[in-house]
């Protein structure tokens, strides 16, 4: 199993939700799908949820975005530190295994 970090897009001026939800997941493909039941969507502007200007907030990851643990551009979720020194908001969702 590998993590795999979404990263919030600022669209449209505006922060929703956590900045960085982090799965756990066999692929890049069934992150993807889970993504999804955690407040993650793609193609926002397409659907007119996001502002043309800015981009999509989310975008899906592929296999090549998998680490061993949860990172945020390579540093643990809890040393990671904003441009404004704070910590960001992440959710981290961790793949149940079943006994």
């Amino acid at each position: 199993m590998a993590f795999y970090t979404f990263h919030q897009n600022n669209s449209g001026g505006v922060w929703s939700g956590p900045l960085y939800v982090i799965i756990e997941a066999d692929s890049a493909d069934e992150a993807n799908m889970i993504a999804m039941d955690h407040d993650v969507y793609f193609d926002g502007v397409r659907h007119g949820n996001d502002c043309p200007c800015c981009g999509d907030r989310w975008y899906e990851v592929d296999d090549d975005d998998a680490t061993e643990k949860p990172e945020i551009y390579g540093k643990d979720p809890d040393l990671s530190i904003n441009y404004l020194g704070e910590k960001p908001t992440v959710k981290i969702v961790r793949k149940t295994v079943d006994k």
